[in-house]
């Protein structure tokens, strides 16, 4: 009988995870990283985190699946504190495709990528020749529209993406992190990668989603990040201030933040479903008001 991906997940049935943060931020000597974040993330939500290039838009995925430690404000993810639970929040949290953390690897087929990743996480047969059949088939099954043949370095940005939320699922996660969902795609394909996120939202895995602008994208809410020019953090910067645990940030001006919010629809969404309303910053006091985020450093 051929089995799908559903069947492999772990036995982990909880409902998608719920995040909430207040004054979240990631400061390095080089400067900000990204600053002030507040989220109040419901399961089963898509939310799409938007900004230029540099506004920290990836960093920030990788600092809500615990993978990237913050040391300004609080996070939460499913009820476990971070960064101080840090491997809990791994283990119920996914990447799909991030850049430098989560690609495809290029000398592999799509099916070769199931298959190793089946292996790792000790899932399926455990003999070659029947992993190979059983990863091809999980492929099929998927409905995405992925040739088990393709290599890596052959997918474009669409396929790349599936590739990448496909291996995702195996683990069963409560949370889902992609980044970059408009890069390299047209209208067609985007729409319909929005519509893949707002499925897997609505069966109740939380989805956060990086892109630049969402347009019609039938989010639950947009968080914004602004831009601002500041000098990348080194690998060995970061991985320092992903070890240091979370302290007070120091007395300075506050920058307000700007989320978009829109009523979650059941089912899967329209492509015209509009992205959310604009809701107005309300600044601290003798501060000017701004419309977005104030983020700055790797994107």
């Amino acid at each position: 009988m051929e089995e799908t991906v559903a069947q492999h997940r772990q036995q982990d049935t909880s409902p998608g995870a719920r995040i909430t943060a207040t004054g979240l931020g990631l400061r390095t000597r080089r400067g900000w990283v990204f600053r002030d974040v507040e989220l109040d993330v419901a399961p089963g939500e898509l939310v799409a985190v938007t900004g230029a290039a540099g506004s920290g838009r990836t960093s920030l995925l990788l600092a809500v699946t615990g993978r990237f430690a913050i040391n300004r404000g609080s996070l939460s993810v499913a009820g476990h504190p971070l960064p101080r639970t840090a491997p809990a929040v791994q283990r119920l949290a996914a990447l799909g495709l991030v850049h430098g953390a989560h690609e495809p690897e290029p000398a592999l087929t799509v099916a070769e990528h199931v298959r190793e990743r089946l292996a790792l996480l000790g899932l399926g047969p455990w003999q070659p020749r029947r992993r190979r059949t059983h990863a091809r088939e999980l492929v099929t099954a998927a409905g995405f529209d992925l040739d088990p043949d393709a290599l890596g370095r052959d997918l474009d940005p669409y396929r790349r993406q599936l590739l990448c939320l496909l291996l995702a699922e195996l683990t069963g996660p409560r949370l889902i992190v992609v980044d970059d969902v408009d890069g390299g795609t047209d209208g067609v394909e985007r729409a319909a990668l929005w519509r893949v996120l707002r499925e897997r939202a609505d069966a109740g895995t939380t989805v956060l989603a990086a892109c630049r602008e969402t347009g019609d994208a039938p989010v639950d809410q947009t968080v914004r990040l602004r831009h601002r020019p500041a000098a990348v953090p080194a690998p060995a910067e970061a991985a320092a201030v992903a070890a240091t645990p979370s302290v007070p940030a120091p007395a300075e001006a506050a920058v307000p933040a700007e989320r978009d919010a829109a009523k979650p629809g059941a089912g899967a969404a329209p492509p015209d479903r509009p992205g959310g309303r604009s809701t107005p910053a309300v600044p601290e006091q003798g501060e000017p008001a701004t419309d977005e985020l104030d983020a700055q450093g790797a994107a």
